[in-house]
């Protein structure tokens, strides 16, 4: 119980920084539509943005598994 309690909560750590990650991206994303428009496109910050997302979905599918494998364990005991 005590090893499944500590995959939770590393879960649960990293679906608050995936929320953050999230959050700050969207923020960002709203920000350089309206400072530079739909017809400029900043590269540079295109880029980051890309960046940003390509880090979120990479934890995302990282958070996915470690509750899979949290869950299956609590399964099997």
């Amino acid at each position: 119980m005590t090893r499944l309690h500590h995959d939770l909560q590393d879960v649960e750590s990293d679906l608050r920084h995936l929320s953050t990650l999230i959050d700050v991206i969207t923020d960002m994303a709203v920000e350089f539509q309206l400072s530079k428009g739909a017809a400029q496109a900043d590269h540079a910050g295109m880029s980051v943005l890309r960046d940003m997302l390509w880090i979120a979905r990479d934890l995302a599918s990282r958070v996915q598994t470690d509750m899979s494998e949290a869950v299956g364990r609590e399964v099997l005991t």
